[in-house]
């Protein structure tokens, strides 16, 4: 039969047993979570470059539009100069009448 004095030292062995496995185990997860700390960066390094190559391609198309539009405006004006400045006159008086509106 066992005596108590046996049980307790089986007790003290298989908790110190289960620290050891906890210790190991806690060591392990900081290890996989430096892992995935280094993959998280990676990943967002990548995903902001990606980000980046989007706006550059973006940027290049507005741009694109913009000297088209240019392009297309100087087009119109140099076939109608008359009406062009016409066209900006009374562009010019509704933003002075909107500006003048917003100060009083």
């Amino acid at each position: 039969m066992a005596t108590l004095m046996d049980v307790t030292t089986q007790s003290g062995k298989n908790f110190s047993e289960d620290v050891q496995k906890l210790a190991a185990d806690i060591s392990q997860i900081k290890h996989d979570l430096g892992g995935l700390a280094k993959d998280v960066s990676a990943a967002a390094q990548s995903g902001a470059g990606v980000a980046t190559e989007q706006v550059k391609q973006t940027l290049e198309s507005v741009k694109k539009q913009g000297v088209a539009v240019a392009e297309t405006l100087g087009d119109t004006m140099s076939r109608h100069p008359i009406a062009s400045v016409g066209i900006a006159l009374g562009v010019g008086f509704l933003v002075g009448v909107a500006v003048s509106r917003t100060r009083h």
